[in-house]
């Protein structure tokens, strides 16, 4: 974990990272350690872990798997979910290019078998494995497995939580409030491993610059946000409980409005009149909804 502090001042945090896969146990096991197990996102499902299981079986076995193809080195091999599973079966095909047409003949294919237990199983194709144990100790791999992409989210997720807002168009670099330090730290020692994912954060000293993206990056956030929500409302299709869920999640953007506001010491007014014209939607739509619900 990477941390500076510009001259003992905080007002906030600048914060990147690299997300790698992680053993869902031990992750979850130290997020819950600092109080965050609750975020700790899920492992590879059943589907997930057995497509990647079968692949990884084809690039280690690949020689053997094309034996009986005459142009082996014109051939690749896929996993696809098969057409007619009903428990995460999938197939591996090897993809033949020719010069006028591709062939798909099919190699192999498995499922899972849940029997209280979690058996992956072949249903066709028994010949050409050698070794079935190995696609089943990677599928128990991958099922302990968070991939990096969800570990990825989880962080995203906690920024938003933290009242944080992306700085960089592109996404990548994120920017966190004064306050946010303590549970940002936290969640850094939870996960932050030198073989595994690795955040890099900094507690800055707000200048123009930083002031000037930070104010671009929270207005085009919460104006995409509360035209999203005013234009579910306006639909006339959302009932009296998804209008009270969109009333509080209106009242959430204008409290990390005034969060933005305070740190700016600007107020953003574009963006506060957009929040009010969509509360004032729905909280008119509510109204109107729970009327007609009232017997007559």
């Amino acid at each position: 974990m990477n941390t500076t502090t510009i001259d003992g001042w905080n007002q906030g945090i600048v914060c990147f990272w690299d997300a790698k896969t992680a053993n869902h146990g031990f992750l979850k096991g130290a997020m819950g350690a600092v109080g965050l197990g609750k975020y700790c996102p899920p492992p590879y499902s059943v589907g997930a872990s057995l497509k990647l299981a079968m692949a990884e079986y084809g690039r280690a076995h690949r020689k053997e798997l094309l034996e009986g193809f005459e142009n082996r080195t014109n051939t690749t091999i896929e996993v696809k979910r098969h057409e007619n599973a009903n428990n995460d079966g999938y197939e591996m095909i090897a993809v033949e290019h020719g010069k006028e047409r591709n062939e798909y003949p099919r190699i192999f294919s498995a499922k899972v078998e849940m029997n209280g237990s979690e058996c992956t199983t072949l249903t066709s194709g028994w010949s050409v494995v050698s070794d079935t144990y190995q696609i089943q100790a990677a599928y128990e791999r991958n099922r302990q497995t968070c991939s990096a992409s969800s570990v990825g989210q989880m962080l995203v997720k906690m920024v938003g939580l933290a009242n944080g807002t992306c700085v960089r168009e592109i996404g990548g670099v994120y920017y966190l409030p004064d306050g946010a330090a303590n549970t940002w730290r936290k969640l850094c020692q939870a996960i932050d491993s030198p073989n595994g994912t690795q955040i890099t954060w900094h507690e800055i000293r707000l200048n123009e610059s930083s002031m000037r993206s930070i104010a671009a990056s929270i207005t085009k956030e919460i104006t995409a946000n509360a035209q999203k929500r005013f234009d579910k409302v306006m639909t006339g299709e959302l009932g009296a409980r998804a209008l009270a869920n969109q009333i509080e999640s209106l009242k959430e953007l204008r409290g990390k409005l005034h969060t933005y506001e305070v740190i700016l010491d600007s107020p953003l007014q574009d963006v506060r009149e957009l929040l009010k014209k969509a509360r004032d939607a729905a909280n008119m739509a509510h109204m109107l909804t729970l009327q007609d619900d009232v017997p007559a």
